[in-house]
C-alpha cells in the first residue's frame, strides 16, 4: 500500500460536534428512538423469534490472545519545557537544536483548560524494549504532565521523526505501571513529523514505525463477537434516547482489556434475579443496560468544537485510518474503537476487534450475535485499488438501520471517555447501584381487584384476589410492558393494568418506560416480582409507616438524609432513603429516592440492600431503628401511620 503523505480531516469534527448532540445518531426531530405506536412495538428477540440461532457461550479464552504488554528501558530525563498555558490556550515549541525533539509543537485551543494549567515536558531515550519486532521507536519517550483532568477540547502535538517510504508511523501512549500501549488519533503523517490529537495529553508518548508489508497479515486480538460483547441491542433509553452505542462499545472494551472476568456475553443477562433465566429477553438486563446508557452520557460530546476541527485539512485518508486500526491491533493485541458517520449527520460507534484480508472485523451494538444480521461476521471492507473504505450499513440505533456510513474514523478509546470513571461504573454494576442517580426514580403500586387498598409492590407479595391491578408511580409519564415467566409479553398499559394470577407462585416481569411528548416509550428499568396467590388469602391491610433519618460513614466522608420504613400485614417490609447532605460534596443536594425490600416478623425485620449487605433492626407500635450489616449505615424513624 502506498505511504504517500496523508492527512486525516477529522470527520471527527462531525463525530464530536455535528454528531455530538446526537451521540449515536438522531431518532427524529424529537430525538426519540421509536416511531411506532406504543401498542405495536416489539423489542429485541422474543421467545417467538425462530430465526435466532441457538447459542453456546464460550467460557474460556486463549491466554495467548490477550492485550500485549511490555516495558521500556529508559535513559536519563531531559527537561524540555515548564510553562503556563492560560484559559485562552497557546502554543508550546521545543527549541533544542541538534536534539531529536527540536521543533516539537503543542497547540492548546481556547477553552481547552478553562482555569489554565502548567505544562511540564520531559524526554527520555529508549535504550531497549520488550514489545517485539513490530515496535520500532522513531522518537524518544515524551513525558507530559498538564494536570489530571481531560482537556475540554482536543490538544494537538506535532512530533519530529524520520519515516522511510516503506514505513507507517503512529504515536502511542505508554503506561509504565501496566506495560500497556494505546494508539493515539493520528491527524497527519509526513516524512519528518507525526501530528496527533488527544484530550488526555498528560501521558508518556512515543512514535513507533512498522514496515507496511507487516500490515497485510490477518490479526486476531482474542476478542470474539458473541463472546466478549454485550447480549442486548442498542435501542437507547430514557437517559440516552438517541442510543448508547459508544457506551455499549466502550464498556465492553473495558471489560475485555482490563480482564474483569469470564466472557461478557450473557454474564449479566437478567443479572441479580434469583428466579429465572431469560436469555431471549433483553429488557430485564437492567444493570447492564443502565451501565451502557450511563457510560454513554458520561462522555462530553461537546468537548471538541466545530471551529477547532475546521482548522484541520478537509480531506482524510482512508489508508491512514485503515493502517492505524491494523497497527494498533498488531502491536497492542487489543480491540479498538471506531466512529462512523454519514452525510446525513447520522453517526454510530462500534468495536474493531480483528482483521481478515482487507476487512476490519466489527462488533456492532445494533447486531449482537443472537439477532438477525448478527449471527454472521460483520466487517468494514477496505478496497486497496481505490484506497477507500466500502460504506458500512447500520444505524444510530437498532430501530433505525439501513444507513450507509462512508466515513470511518480511528479513535483512541481513552480520548473518548475517562477510563477510571468507566471502571467506577463497573464497580457500581457489581454493587447493584449503577444508574440509580442518573435514571428517573419510580415505584410499582398494586391493589387487589375490587379493593381500594394500594401498597408498594415488592417481592413475595401476597395477593388477596386472582386479579390485581398494577401501576407505576413516577414523576414521568409511565408506560408498562408486563411479561410472564417465559419472558413473553402478556399485557401493557399506562395506569392500573389488570394482571391475572395463577394459584401459587407467579413470576411477573415489569418493564418500566417513560413516554415522551410523542408517546414513544423510553426504557427506564425492569423488575421481576414473585407474586403469591392463594384462594383463601385475605386482602392486604393498610401499611404502618415510619419517617426518620439515616447516616452513613464512608472513610472520611459522611452523608445523611431522609429515611422511610413501611410494614405490611402481608409480612413484607420496605425501606426507602434519599441523600441530602454529603461532607465530601459542597452544597445541599437532593438525590432520588432509593428503595429496597424484605420481610418482617415479631418486631424485627431483614431487608436486602444489595447482594452483600442487609438492613436489620427492630420496630414497635411507636418507632423503629436499625443498621446495615456492613456497619456503616444506621437509621431510626417514628411511626406516622
Amino acid at each position: 500500500m502506498m505511504r504517500s503523505k496523508w492527512i486525516l480531516s477529522m470527520v471527527i469534527l462531525l463525530i464530536t460536534s455535528v454528531l455530538a448532540p446526537v451521540a449515536c445518531g438522531g431518532g427524529g426531530d424529537d430525538g426519540t428512538p421509536h416511531d411506532k405506536p406504543v401498542s405495536s412495538i416489539t423489542y429485541g428477540v422474543t421467545q417467538d423469534d425462530q430465526d435466532s440461532p441457538e447459542l453456546t457461550l464460550n467460557t474460556e479464552r486463549d491466554p495467548d490472545l490477550r492485550s500485549s504488554t511490555g516495558s521500556l528501558t529508559l535513559g536519563e530525563v531531559t527537561e524540555l519545557i515548564v510553562d503556563e498555558v492560560g484559559p485562552d490556550g497557546g502554543t508550546l515549541i521545543v527549541d533544542a537544536p541538534n536534539y531529536p525533539l527540536d521543533g516539537l509543537t503543542i497547540q492548546v485551543s481556547d477553552g481547552a483548560y478553562p482555569a489554565g494549567t502548567t505544562f511540564e515536558i520531559d524526554s527520555r531515550t529508549v535504550e531497549s524494549h520488550s514489545f517485539g519486532p513490530d515496535f520500532n521507536p522513531a522518537s524518544v519517550l515524551i513525558e507530559i504532565d498538564a494536570g489530571l483532568n481531560l482537556a475540554q477540547d482536543f490538544v494537538t502535538m506535532s512530533i519530529p521523526v524520520q519515516i522511510q517510504p516503506d514505513e507507517f508511523a503512529m504515536a502511542f501512549a505508554y503506561e509504565e505501571e501496566t506495560g500497556v500501549l494505546q494508539g493515539l488519533p493520528l491527524l497527519e503523517s509526513e516524512n519528518d513529523s507525526v501530528r496527533i490529537a488527544t484530550r488526555d495529553i498528560s501521558r508518556d508518548i512515543i512514535v513507533s514505525t512498522v514496515k507496511l508489508d507487516r500490515l497485510d497479515q490477518d490479526i486476531d486480538t482474542g476478542f470474539q463477537h458473541g463472546v466478549d460483547d454485550w447480549q442486548f441491542e442498542n435501542y437507547g433509553s430514557a437517559l440516552s434516547p438517541r442510543g448508547h452505542c459508544a457506551g455499549q462499545s466502550l464498556s465492553a472494551m473495558y471489560y475485555f482489556i482490563e480482564d474483569l472476568g469470564p466472557p461478557l456475553f450473557g454474564r449479566y443477562d437478567n443479572y441479580d434475579n434469583q428466579y429465572i433465566e431469560t436469555p431471549k429477553l433483553q429488557w430485564d438486563d437492567e444493570l447492564a443496560y443502565r451501565l451502557a446508557s450511563v457510560a454513554q452520557e458520561s462522555i462530553d460530546w461537546d468537548a471538541a468544537s466545530r471551529w477547532y476541527w475546521d482548522l484541520f485539512a478537509d480531506e482524510h485518508s482512508d489508508p491512514g485510518v485503515y493502517n492505524a486500526f491494523t497497527y494498533s491491533m498488531l502491536l497492542t493485541n487489543a480491540p479498538q474503537f471506531v466512529g462512523i458517520w454519514s452525510g446525513t449527520a447520522s453517526a454510530h460507534a462500534m468495536i474493531v476487534y480483528g482483521k481478515k484480508g482487507n476487512s476490519l472485523l466489527i462488533s456492532d451494538p445494533n447486531y449482537p450475535i443472537n439477532t438477525s444480521g448478527g449471527a454472521d461476521d460483520r466487517y468494514i471492507d477496505f478496497d486497496p485499488e481505490s484506497e477507500k473504505f466500502e460504506p458500512y450499513n447500520s444505524g444510530p440505533t437498532a430501530d433505525e438501520l439501513d444507513t450507509a456510513y462512508d466515513s470511518i474514523i480511528y479513535f483512541g478509546y481513552k480520548d473518548i471517555i475517562d477510563w477510571q470513571d468507566l471502571g467506577k461504573l463497573w464497580d457500581d454494576l457489581e454493587e447493584g447501584v449503577v444508574g440509580n442517580v442518573e435514571f428517573p426514580d419510580y415505584r410499582l403500586l398494586v391493589r387487589d381487584k375490587d379493593s381500594d387498598v394500594e401498597q408498594e409492590l415488592w417481592n413475595n407479595h401476597k395477593a388477596g384476589a386472582q386479579e390485581i391491578l398494577v401501576r407505576a408511580d413516577a414523576e414521568f409519564t409511565p408506560y408498562l410492558f408486563i411479561y410472564d415467566a417465559n419472558g413473553e409479553r402478556i399485557t401493557e398499559g399506562r395506569t392500573s393494568i389488570p394482571v391475572q394470577l395463577q394459584k401459587g407462585d407467579n413470576f411477573i416481569g415489569f418493564e418500566i418506560n417513560a413516554l415522551d411528548s410523542s408517546d414513544n416509550p423510553l426504557w427506564v428499568g425492569f423488575d421481576w416480582v414473585k407474586i403469591i396467590y392463594e384462594e383463601e388469602t385475605p386482602t392486604v391491610e393498610n401499611e404502618m409507616k415510619y419517617v426518620g433519618t439515616y447516616s452513613i460513614t464512608a472513610g472520611e466522608c459522611t452523608s445523611s438524609g431522609e429515611f422511610e420504613f413501611y410494614i405490611y400485614k402481608s409480612g413484607s417490609a420496605t425501606a426507602k432513603w434519599r441523600k441530602q447532605t454529603d461532607s465530601c460534596q459542597s452544597g445541599f443536594q437532593h438525590y432520588p429516592w432509593q428503595s429496597t425490600y424484605g420481610t418482617h416478623a415479631d418486631g424485627s425485620f431483614n431487608i436486602q440492600m444489595n447482594k452483600s449487605v442487609e438492613l436489620r433492626g427492630t420496630y414497635n407500635e411507636n418507632s423503629m431503628s436499625g443498621s446495615a450489616s456492613s456497619g456503616d449505615f444506621s437509621f431510626s424513624a417514628t411511626r406516622v401511620q
